[in-house]
């Protein structure tokens, strides 16, 4: 069944593919379509992702876009697409719409009633659905990281029962809601706006000599100002945060590359790595290197047997 997602009825949304995992320069993807609906995160690094678009005169083209961390795509269903240049750890799970008939693990959507064809029209969903390529490109200015995370973590510990599927519909549901509050942010009044700009600064710029004064110029405030504003509304400093940051990006470096401590230390942004060693045992309880050794090779990847992926040829 091909349904894109402003075609839903009452259907569910099978997660059929799905992967947490850390990309090297050397991966190559062709440009493909298939049938699922796709939601694409760059947890850190970089990549390019490149998509189809039809232009005024009803002539495809593609068309590139670079993704950085803190980003995510949403690609719906026969929409051309591939990712390349791709250095970075990535979210990524493929839904398949299927009839609740063919598809109810345990009994789920007899208790769990939500009507994906209403969610997909009501705020900022039916902007989404709507997009007029296919696809839309947000920043993480929410808790979609998280959300994310925490919904593939259910995944693999498997849906074998009801409690299970149950409680993966459940982050599903707090994923879309998360997605959606990042599409309907604009610029409001007051201190929240400040807050969440200075994160995404620091979500992008946390491997460079990050200084207060550059974020505060960047969202056009006084450093004091920001510096208060941010304690009371996070209970913490702008630097903690920062080496907070740091320390979540040498843990995945940690977990998926075979690069030296002090390498790791480098591209996480900490200058020195008695600081860097200094910041992650405070932060983690143990050193990198004890962190290595019980963490190195968790990492998620399912692919499925069955799953339907077509090269996109140009006419």
């Amino acid at each position: 069944m091909t349904v894109s997602l402003k075609e839903l009825k009452n259907e569910a949304l099978e997660p059929i593919s799905y992967y947490m995992k850390m990309f090297d320069d050397t991966f190559s993807m062709v440009r493909h379509f298939h049938p699922y609906f796709e939601l694409m995160y760059c947890q850190s690094g970089q990549f390019f992702f490149e998509v189809c678009e039809t232009d005024e005169r009803g002539k495809k083209r593609f068309i590139n876009h670079k993704i950085s961390a803190g980003e995510f795509i949403i690609v719906d269903a026969m929409v051309p697409h591939r990712i390349y240049n791709t250095k970075a750890m990535i979210y990524n799970v493929e839904f398949k719409v299927r009839n609740k008939a063919e598809y109810n693990p345990f009994g789920v959507f007899d208790v769990f009633s939500l009507n994906y064809s209403n969610f997909m029209r009501q705020g900022a969903w039916a902007q989404i659905a709507e997009e007029k390529n296919g696809y839309c490109i947000l920043t993480d200015m929410e808790s979609v990281e998280m959300s994310f995370r925490v919904f593939l973590d259910e995944l693999f510990h498997g849906t074998n029962n009801f409690e299970q599927s149950f409680a993966a519909q459940s982050k599903l549901v707090t994923l879309f809601a998360e997605i959606g509050k990042c599409k309907t942010i604009g610029k409001p009044n007051g201190c929240l706006w400040y807050i969440r700009r200075t994160q995404e600064y620091i979500a992008h710029h946390f491997a460079s000599n990050i200084k207060i004064d550059d974020i505060a110029e960047f969202i056009d405030i006084s450093k004091a100002y920001l510096q208060r504003i941010f304690h009371e509304y996070t209970g913490t400093t702008i630097l903690k945060t920062i080496n907070s940051v740091r320390v979540e990006r040498a843990k995945q470096l940690l977990m998926s590359t075979s690069l030296s401590v002090k390498q790791i230390c480098g591209q996480s942004g900490f200058r020195n790595s008695q600081h860097f060693i200094y910041e992650f045992k405070n932060t983690v309880g143990v050193t990198p290197s004890d962190f290595r050794k019980r963490f190195r090779y968790k990492m998620y990847d399912h692919q499925a047997t069955h799953h339907e992926s077509g090269p996109f040829l140009e006419e």
